[in-house]
């Protein structure tokens, strides 16, 4: 018997999730494998595992073709772009919208916080201490999912069972009665000697502390607008790009990230483009601390710097691995625009011969200072120089030095270039050409070196 497990992942929405896989089971099912849900309606993820599906004949083969060709055709409709998992979109449901910071947050420009207070009333039911565990891991996607509130609490002291028993409260998205409780569920209370009369709705109190950023942002911004997207965090700052239709809720969202992501210390917003000679760019501080030296983490190195007057990208982390992975113990290193050594600290880490250079006085100050943090001074030259001039005279010198030296290994050193600078990087390129001359390479006593070619890619290439 064979198992496959089939993931469609950001296809259906929640809303109508339980629908489309009831609809799924009822199409694929035959005696030789059926589709079965195995997440709830409160994933995003659609999870659908066939079962016992036996290539035994070409017929097989065709009804199971058939069936998935249906799967997809039920699937395909639901696109990210149409998700209806957030309170600004028009077809939640009822159920849905229990869980939603209220409606008349919408619009707000200035965080009042007390306005998120709402009552909500919650299916519960008592559980004996002895059968809690038990329970609570059966039911563990059916439970009550609230920041700040726990779904297993402690019944109230004028409660005659408050000695033996335990409240489980659950999502009342799925469950405003008992008899919402499937037959398998039931059972399994059943066997534990649960009463199903026991089941009451409890009412709860919501506030702001009971909802995540994304939620509460969904609640306030207009239907219309695409909401804030991705940010980034440096260290203690959160960095957005705001689009102009949601400046005028600019400071609303930075206290609101302020309050929710508890690394966060500083909000910042981009005012304008990299496009002044040392690659930072204006920023607005739109809630918190006026601080913006900070220290952040990437591939286990430390990087310490102030996000105003220098240039980091997070969103690079990948790329700064990806090259420093082809890079192996002995090769040479020339980072030309190295910022505050994202390229050239992990680079020295592998014991490289790294010169790198800047020509921003402040990242050099503080590619400096990362050096040391990291403790990698004895592999690393630093220099604070325009990257035409680095070429010049510093890659020159030491490709010449380098080739002069009796050493065969240290002659045959691999070489690496790295030039990390957004844009306008391909206009240095020039600059290597008749870098080193025939003559230069006499006096190395070294021959010509064979022709290398190197092909730049577009953006629409990569």
């Amino acid at each position: 018997m064979a198992l496959f497990r089939i993931f469609f992942r950001g296809l259906i929405t929640r809303t109508h999730y339980t629908r489309d896989c009831r609809s799924l089971s009822r199409i694929v099912k035959t005696d030789q494998f059926k589709i079965y849900k195995v997440d709830d309606a409160s994933a995003y993820t659609a999870k659908l595992i066939a079962l016992r599906l036996r290539y035994r004949s070409e017929q097989l083969k065709e009804k199971i073709s058939a069936a998935f060709s249906e799967v997809f055709r039920l699937l395909l409709p639901f696109r990210m772009s149409e998700f209806t998992d957030n309170c600004r979109s028009g077809d939640l449901d009822l159920n849905s919208r229990k869980l939603c910071p209220p409606a008349e947050v919408r619009g707000m420009k200035k965080l009042d916080r007390s306005a998120f207070t709402r009552n909500i009333e919650v299916l519960g039911i008592k559980v004996p201490f002895s059968a809690v565990a038990v329970v609570s891991k059966r039911f563990k996607d059916a439970l009550l999912k609230i920041p700040r509130i726990r779904p297993i609490v402690e019944l109230g002291d004028s409660d005659p069972d408050n000695l033996t028993h335990k409240l489980l409260l659950f999502d009342p998205r799925k469950y405003e009665s008992a008899s919402d409780f499937s037959d398998y569920q039931k059972d399994i209370l059943k066997k534990e000697s649960i009463d199903l009369q026991s089941c009451k709705m409890f009412e709860l109190t919501m506030s702001y502390e009971n909802w995540l950023y994304d939620r509460i942002l969904d609640a306030v911004l207009p239907e219309n607008c695409d909401g804030v997207g991705g940010f980034s965090t440096v260290g203690h700052i959160a960095h957005l790009n705001l689009r102009d239709d949601l400046l005028e809720y600019k400071h609303l969202i930075g206290e609101v990230l302020l309050d929710k992501i508890s690394a966060v210390k500083t909000v910042v917003n981009k005012l304008d483009t990299i496009d002044n000679t040392f690659r930072n760019f204006q920023m607005e501080v739109l809630a918190g601390d006026e601080n913006f030296v900070t220290l952040t983490k990437e591939h286990g190195f430390s990087y310490e710097f102030d996000f105003s007057k220098v240039y980091w990208n997070p969103r690079l982390s990948t790329e700064h691995q990806r090259v420093v992975n082809l890079l192996r113990d002995g090769d040479v290193v020339f980072d030309m625009f190295a910022g505050v050594g994202p390229f050239a600290i992990p680079a020295a880490r592998r014991k490289c011969t790294v010169y790198a250079n800047d020509l921003n006085p402040e990242s050099y100050r503080w590619l400096n200072h990362n050096v040391k943090l990291n403790k990698v001074n004895g592999h690393i030259h630093l220099y604070n120089m325009d990257g035409r001039q680095f070429a010049k005279s510093v890659i020159r010198k030491v490709l010449l030095d380098l080739w002069s030296i009796s050493d065969e290994d240290r002659r045959n050193s691999k070489i690496h270039i790295i030039m990390n600078l957004p844009a306008i990087a391909i206009e240095f390129l020039d600059v290597f050409r008749g870098l080193v001359s025939a003559d230069d390479l006499k006096t190395a006593e070294r021959d010509e070196p064979e022709e290398k070619r190197c092909r730049i890619l577009s953006r629409e290439e990569i």
